[in-house]
């Protein structure tokens, strides 16, 4: 089993969270793909071992990391670097210029995966959803 350093379980749950965010409404939008690969380049993918250069494909590497973020992540981080991952998911989750339900469905279990009560996720939701009215 890998050790994975704070920075790489950062990108591995972001990258796999955007990823269930994308497939939720089961309709890919070229906004969603663009919105992705901004967030995470390829080339970070590539450099961090989640993404093989040559056949352009996510990595056993990829999946092991995203297994661990899960576990290891939430106590790693700050309040405020839980905000701005959630912060860059609501992001990709309105690169198509709405929330589904089942994008914010994917966002609720991501608060919980990042040890939120559901309360605390709504009110980060709101605060998101306030920001990007203004």
């Amino acid at each position: 089993m890998a050790q994975f350093k704070k920075q790489e379980l950062t990108l591995a749950m972001g990258h796999h969270v955007a990823q269930r965010i994308i497939g939720a409404d089961r309709v890919l939008e070229e906004s969603e793909l663009a919105a992705l690969h901004g967030m995470f380049p390829r080339e970070a993918m590539v450099v961090a071992g989640f993404v093989s250069e040559a056949s352009g494909g996510y990595t056993d590497v990829f999946e092991e990391a995203a297994r661990a973020s899960f576990r290891e992540l939430p106590p790693l981080l700050g309040e405020a670097e839980k905000v701005d991952l959630m912060r860059v998911w609501w992001t990709m989750s309105m690169s198509d210029g709405e929330l589904s339900a089942p994008e914010s469905e994917v966002l609720e279990k991501a608060g919980q995966a990042l040890g939120w009560e559901q309360k605390r996720t709504a009110q980060v939701l709101e605060m998101l959803a306030a920001e990007s009215r203004d």
